[in-house]
């Protein structure tokens, strides 16, 4: 079972609870950003490399060396 909650100055932070949901479910909450990163690369290894980076992104675990894709709207060949 897994767990979160919103704390009332965190209300305007978007996703706020679905990140913690995400990194309570993955097993990365309690990890540091490289570890972390590590395991939901082992966890998912046919993922794109593009989706891993905005997912760490989201779960707060980027690495703020690597830029996000430029452009999310215009994935999936709408272009």
């Amino acid at each position: 079972m897994f767990w979160a909650f919103c704390e009332s100055h965190a209300g305007d932070i978007p996703f706020h609870v679905v990140a913690q949901l995400l990194r309570a479910g993955t097993g990365v909450a309690d990890l540091d950003g490289e570890a972390a990163r590590m395991r939901v690369r082992a966890r998912v290894p046919d993922a794109d490399p593009q989706d891993l980076l905005l997912f760490d992104d989201l779960l707060g675990i980027a690495d703020p060396d690597v830029p996000l894709p430029r452009s999310t709207r215009m994935r999936g060949g709408a272009g």
